[in-house]
């Protein structure tokens, strides 16, 4: 695996950076007062909590005293959140829960979005951590709508990364790779040296969840490396435990227990109780695989009687409080609202009552007056009534349609999401580095029509000679990517593992496998297929043999232009107990003779001058053209031909060009 260097380097110019504002901040409280003296306690508490949280606890403490002392509402929510911070840590939810819900009142109070999306955050950390995910996810995404609302890229980094863990915890390794991505993507585009912890562990998880230990190994050793630089004891507890949990699962019981002892010292040491919880129940697993079973058993005691105190039924209602409490105080403030309200139509009842006494002494004419004047304002306030109920039924229904636009949206990032990381599957299939080491006087021209392709190439260079194959399969996009993987499966067993290297048997093999594959033997009604053009290229004999499924291949030798036509038979598709053959050509070439392969898409596309196909006709003509140029600019050529071509056209087929010069 290649290891990104400049990310380590990054992370580690930041854990200097880190150090170099803790010590900032330690100059600027020397002299600081007030509220400027609250918010630098309240920033070291962030610096501090996880490589020394006794004395972190202390200035959050002393942040909360002298807000409290000078009123200062702000930095009284950010001490009180950060205690909650600080008991979850230690495994005390009940006092976690007062403290957040004390911070998220007091933000609501003076309206600090910020403030209660970060609350909101930790609730859902509180819910994650007792394994109600249902909830942890509702919370987060609260908190992610306020954040959205007002983008803040660090605490965007985090939340994602948190949404990721839930999901996999849930098993659901998509959706945290996809969320993972997404925190990633933040992180490289940011300056800030936060969550790099959480970053690095995320990726070994995300190497962990696809079996790939090495990599997974990689990435928390280096979590370790920069946590120990940093001074994060809770970080190294985790990093040491998720290694240990490596070495567990490729049965290397000793070097998981080895690990896990030193998490559990750094563990005990910062009080994090529910870190600890994990490490208890990852020691009896490896104690019991290790077949030390009064070991296993003494560490699932622990494990048991932990994880009972930490999820209590106390800790279940406090949080059911901190959700009613919550709702309490927005309702009390809607009813706050309601009853000034009523005073406002009490005080008009008695003026109107008032000016009924007036008008009745008037006589029979002012009252007339009042009655026309009444009839007219009923009707006026029935017609403003209607208006009124229209325009909500108007605002109602452009509410769902908004809501239903954000909701396809939504939809369709997740879809372009996984496409574009099938798109990264399917181009680790294409070996463009190996082929252009081997062949590095060549092109490839390829533009799919989609985001993912229909047709691909396979290459291998196997002892003194090479194997080059295009595929065109049926269809483009979705279909026909799922397609390129099912043929490289296929390619890969014929070649590498059965040893079959004749183009001719690789054609007719390919074809019994796929219609094996596909069932099209029984299912006449669809046709899947492909069309090849596969080249053996024998280097000591200076010999080429070619064969094709309806595709062809161009050569040209001191100017002279030869095509060498493949069968008109795809590969998959049905005989009709007809017996398939295919033609082989063998082709002694010289120094500086060039071949190309190609599937149809870049004669079948229509042009936005003429509405008519390119056709091979004039891509013969086109080859005839550019042959002399060099293989780069021949590749060059047929980009710009094809961009004069097209247009505005809307492309109709994906297209895939290979040269080669021998």
């Amino acid at each position: 695996m290649k290891k990104p260097i400049v990310l380590i380097l990054v992370l580690c110019v930041s854990t200097f950076s880190a150090w170099a504002q803790t010590d900032s901040l330690f100059n600027v409280l020397e002299e600081a007062e007030n509220e400027v003296r609250v918010n630098v306690l309240n920033e070291l508490y962030k610096e501090l909590r996880n490589a020394q949280p006794e004395k972190a606890l202390s200035y959050a403490q002393e942040a909360l005293q002298l807000a409290e002392k000078i009123d200062y509402p702000r930095g009284q929510a950010n001490a009180l959140n950060n205690l909650g911070v600080y008991h979850r840590n230690r495994g005390n939810y009940e006092l976690a829960i007062d403290y957040y819900v004390r911070a998220l009142k007091m933000h609501e109070s003076i309206e600090n979005t910020d403030g209660i999306a970060l609350t909101m955050g930790n609730i859902g950390n509180l819910y994650s951590l007792k394994g109600d995910y249902d909830k942890a996810l509702e919370y987060y995404n609260k908190t992610l709508n306020l954040i959205e609302a007002n983008p803040d890229t660090v605490r965007l980094i985090s939340i994602y990364n948190n949404i990721g863990n839930v999901y996999f915890d849930l098993g659901n390794n998509l959706m945290a790779i996809d969320y993972y991505l997404r925190s990633l993507a933040l992180y490289e585009k940011s300056n800030h040296p936060e969550n790099t912890f959480d970053l690095l562990n995320s990726l070994g998880n995300i190497y962990f969840s696809q079996r790939n230990m090495d990599s997974a190994m990689w990435y928390f050793q280096q979590s370790l490396r920069v946590e120990q630089i940093n001074g994060n004891k809770y970080a190294q507890a985790l990093a040491l435990n998720n290694i240990g949990v490596v070495h567990k699962s490729v049965g290397n019981y000793s070097a998981a227990i080895e690990n896990q002892f030193k998490a559990r010292a750094l563990a005990l040491e910062v009080g994090n109780r529910p870190l600890l919880s994990t490490i208890y129940k990852n020691l009896s697993e490896s104690f019991y695989l290790q077949k030390n079973t009064a070991k296993a058993y003494e560490y699932l005691q622990q494990y048991m009687m932990l994880k009972e105190r930490l999820s209590s039924e106390e800790t279940g209602r406090k949080l059911a409080e901190l959700e009613s409490s919550y709702e309490l105080a927005k309702r009390e403030k809607e009813i706050e609202i309601l009853q000034q309200e009523g005073e406002i139509k009490d005080l008009n009842v008695r003026n109107s009552n008032l000016l009924i006494s007036v008008f009745t002494m008037g006589g029979g004419l002012l009252t007339a007056l009042l009655i026309l004047y009444y009839l007219k304002f009923q009707h006026n306030q029935r017609v403003k009534n209607l208006l009124e109920e229209r325009n909500r039924e108007i605002m109602r229904r452009n509410r769902e349609i908004e809501a239903q636009k954000q909701i396809i949206e939504f939809k369709n990032q997740n879809i372009t999401d996984s496409i574009q990381y099938a798109k990264s599957i399917q181009e680790t299939i294409l070996k463009k580095r190996l082929f252009r080491y081997n062949m590095p006087d060549s092109f490839i021209f390829n533009r799919p029509k989609d985001i993912v392709s229909g047709d691909f190439f396979w290459y291998a260079r196997i002892d003194d000679f090479d194997i080059l194959a295009l595929i065109d399969c049926t269809g483009h996009g979705v279909a026909g990517a799922f397609m390129t993987v099912i043929g490289n499966s296929i390619l890969n067993q014929i070649i590498h593992e059965n040893k079959v290297y004749s183009p001719s048997q690789i054609l007719l093999d390919m074809d019994e496998r796929l219609a094996e594959t596909l069932k099209q033997l029984e299912e006449s009604s669809t046709h899947y297929g492909m069309d090849l053009a596969v080249c053996k290229i024998d280097r000591q004999h200076h010999k080429l043999i070619f064969s094709g499924a309806k595709r062809p291949l161009y050569y040209v030798h001191q100017g002279e232009f030869t095509e060498f036509k493949g069968d008109n038979l795809s590969i998959g598709e049905l005989s009709f107990g007809r017996d398939k053959s295919f033609q082989e050509y063998e082709i002694n070439y010289k120094e500086g003779d060039v071949f190309y392969i190609f599937s149809d898409g870049f004669a079948d596309q229509f042009g936005s001058a003429v509405d008519k196909k390119y056709m091979s006709k004039r891509f013969r003509q086109l080859i005839r053209t550019i042959q002399k140029q060099s293989m780069e600019k021949q590749g060059q050529s047929l980009e710009l031909e094809m961009n004069r071509w097209m247009g505005s056209t809307e492309q109709t087929d994906d297209m895939l060009v290979i040269g080669f010069k021998l």
